[in-house]
């Protein structure tokens, strides 16, 4: 498999301009989100891929955003009930019924690759051959 497309999941409130008494933008993050996607200190994101798009989004529509540390497993429920708004570096494989969500377009891909010095090199075609 060569990547993963990583998508963000965009509700249709953050599609419009937020006005100076709209609600809070609550943002879920977890352990699965590792660096770069999230930096964690003290279970509180202070950093990485998903705390700049939404602090930006956030600036750019005048809404706040509050980080919420929420396990992979609850963030379809928590969706689902507006406890949380907005999850980021997901993909729609990853939920149940996936047609429950607004889904943005992919805003970028990632590859697994191996990277090993020339020196040491060994043909790799297939899966089997590591």
């Amino acid at each position: 498999m060569r990547g993963i497309i990583f998508t963000i999941i965009l509700l249709s409130a953050i599609m419009v301009p937020k006005t100076a008494e709209s609600e809070t933008l609550l943002v879920s993050f977890g352990n699965h989100n590792a660096e770069p996607y999230a930096f964690v200190e003290n279970k509180r994101l202070v950093g990485g891929i998903i705390r700049e798009i939404m602090d930006e989004l956030g600036e750019k529509f005048g809404t706040e955003i509050r980080y919420m540390n929420i396990p992979r497993k609850r963030i379809a429920p928590y969706l689902l009930s507006g406890s949380v708004h907005v999850n980021l570096i997901s993909n729609p494989c990853w939920m149940e019924n996936p047609e429950q969500y607004q889904w943005s377009v992919p805003l970028f891909e990632e590859s697994d690759i191996f990277v090993m010095s020339a020196k040491r090199a060994f043909p790799i075609t297939a899966f089997d051959d590591l």
